[in-house]
């Protein structure tokens, strides 16, 4: 667990959060809203997941057809 500052208070967070928090709010989470930076962690996580399928992709690729 993970205490952190946003613009409305310190909030504890489990520590799976603070770094797809801290890429949320570009490092800044007292500059925004505890709600707002929640709410925007579901663009976090999908981006991630989008990455790593899309590097899966790519490596798969170039391993069957050499690059």
């Amino acid at each position: 667990m993970a205490e952190i500052q946003f613009l409305d208070g310190k909030f504890v967070v489990d520590d799976v959060y603070v770094g797809p928090i801290k890429e949320a709010t570009n490092g800044a989470p007292e500059r925004f809203p505890f709600k707002d930076v929640m709410k925007s962690l579901g663009n976090v996580f999908t981006k991630g997941y989008l990455r790593k399928a899309q590097s899966k992709i790519i490596a798969d690729h170039l391993r069957i057809h050499g690059g």
